[in-house]
């Protein structure tokens, strides 16, 4: 009997539903992009975040956004990634969080990003680099099948949720 999941574009977009859900977000429309693959002769691919999402916890403001990839060929391995960025007193927010997204290359500022095949992966350099090894951890106790019918079950957006929510409250 197969057992039915969600993808991880799926588990992404649950998570930040969950998150919107808990947090009662302002979303704001914007235009962002961050280079994630540069190849030799200066081709450059791009993740795209058409919104971002801002809220405070313990008064300390807070962006969210899912980036899709841009869809040529030199992001043909990306699908999408979640960017958290932490607002601190800035003015102009939405100034600073798309300048921190456009800033922050190669997946810098993302909790967690997936490929084409379904599996996540992590800068570990970035954000998610103290989680790495918890969030590691619960996506491959919840991560089934193989490519290209990888799946995770969907506790697995309990887990995150759980994580992402501590990565606020510090």
């Amino acid at each position: 009997m197969e057992q039915s999941g969600i993808t991880a574009r799926e588990v992404l977009e649950k998570l930040y539903q969950s998150l919107k859900k808990r947090y009662n977000f302002q979303e704001v429309n914007v235009t962002a992009v961050q280079e994630v693959v540069t190849v030799y002769h200066g081709s450059i691919g791009f993740m795209i975040y058409s919104k971002v999402a801002f809220f405070k916890v313990n008064d300390v403001e807070w962006a969210v956004s899912i980036g899709s990839r841009d869809g040529t060929d030199l992001t043909k391995n990306y699908d999408s990634d979640l960017v958290i960025v932490k607002v601190h007193n800035h003015k102009d927010k939405l100034d600073y969080v798309t300048r921190s997204i456009e800033q922050g290359r190669y997946f810098i500022n993302s909790l967690l990003y997936c490929l084409r095949t379904g599996e996540f992966h992590f800068n570990r350099d970035g954000i998610s680099k103290k989680y790495y090894s918890i969030l590691d951890t619960k996506l491959k106790e919840y991560k089934f099948g193989k490519y290209p019918n990888l799946k995770y079950n969907k506790q697995v957006v309990e887990a995150l949720y759980d994580i992402t929510v501590s990565i606020f409250q510090q």
